[in-house]
């Protein structure tokens, strides 16, 4: 059963969606309500993120088994192949110089040069992992609440082999310096997430988070990972946060519902998932700044497509294997033999 399968008809959430309903009620409403959700085109950044996973889970897939340079260019090509894949057409038109493929080989021999003293010294004991993991009442929680999913992809799981601890990996590409996001990456959500879910699944126990930052800069270039152990208190914290964002959602989205029982007009409904304006630029210019603007409409809803969701579905390059608990599922990926 794939993952995509798995969860399709199950109440989930990932991180992406927590984040949104964090950020914004109305833009997560517009993304994972309206209609079934709203999905706007993806951005030049992470489209070149996509090109840049594809580097990094081709060349630890490959470690042990041919040398660094033989590992680099094999990658360098799977990200090459991904790259013409993604940007084609008008694209390449308005590329920025930090988007490209010459400067993507050049980030991509930066990293290699950078870790090659250690790169023998951090096995990677999965490579691209992605699952889902049943979140339930247990004895010690708050209150009682109905269950649901966390689903998660992470970029695998390595070991260093000098103290033999296990840690998640957690591949970031930023614009915006190397050194902030690394300190954004030690209290995000979405590492701690992802090493709670790994202690879900049989095995040795992780230690934490291991963030692995490349900077996507125009004229530097510059690549930096760090280790952030993670107790169990800390991704105990993470469980009942989570817990607690999706019954705030839960309610929001029963309060609608109550509201539309009643008659209530859709413009009150739409109140209920109130905005946080403050989002709106954050990061660009929000993909439905149009519809809080103007309102719905043909002209404003032309730019989306039903949202899906399937992790991994593009890594055709990868061997898929399955591990099934009572927790969850769980998908790993490696290089086909």
């Amino acid at each position: 059963m794939s993952l995509h399968t798995f969860i399709e008809n199950k109440e989930w959430y990932d991180n992406s969606r927590l984040d949104l309903i964090l950020a914004c009620k109305r833009k997560a409403f517009l993304a994972q309500l309206y209609n079934g959700g709203l999905e706007a085109g993806v951005g030049y950044g992470a489209l070149f993120g996509t090109c840049m996973h594809a580097f990094r889970a081709t060349y630890y897939s490959w470690w042990g088994k041919e040398s660094l340079e033989q590992r680099q260019v094999r990658a360098t090509r799977s990200f090459l192949e991904k790259h013409e894949e993604l940007f084609t057409g008008p694209m390449l038109d308005t590329l920025d110089n930090k988007h490209t493929k010459e400067a993507g080989v050049d980030m991509i021999d930066h990293y290699c040069t950078s870790y090659a003293a250690e790169d023998s010294l951090l096995q990677p004991v999965e490579v691209e992992l992605a699952g889902a993991v049943e979140i339930k009442h247990q004895p010690g929680d708050p209150y009682i609440f109905d269950p649901f999913y966390y689903a998660f992809r992470m970029d695998g799981i390595h070991k260093r082999l000098s103290y033999g601890d296990l840690w998640v990996a957690e591949m970031k590409n930023t614009g915006g310096g190397v050194k902030r996001e690394l300190t954004k990456l030690r209290l995000s959500r979405q590492p701690t997430g992802y090493v709670y879910c790994a202690r879900q699944f049989p095995g040795p126990d992780v230690t934490g988070a291991m963030p692995d930052v490349v900077g996507v800069l125009v004229k530097t270039r510059e690549c930096q990972r760090d280790f952030y152990p993670k107790p169990k208190h800390v991704t105990d914290s993470w469980r009942l946060q989570t817990i607690n964002i999706v019954q705030d959602w839960r309610q929001m989205q029963h309060d609608a519902n109550l509201t539309q029982a009643a008659g209530g007009s859709f413009e009150t409904i739409l109140n209920t998932f109130y905005q946080n304006t403050a989002e709106c630029t954050s990061y660009g210019l929000c993909a439905f700044y149009d519809i809080c603007r103007d309102g719905f409409s043909p002209a404003t809803l032309a730019a989306f497509r039903k949202a899906s969701w399937n992790p991994l579905e593009d890594q055709t390059h990868l061997e898929r294997k399955e591990i099934q608990t009572e927790t969850g599922l769980m998908e790993a990926h490696m290089v086909t033999p």
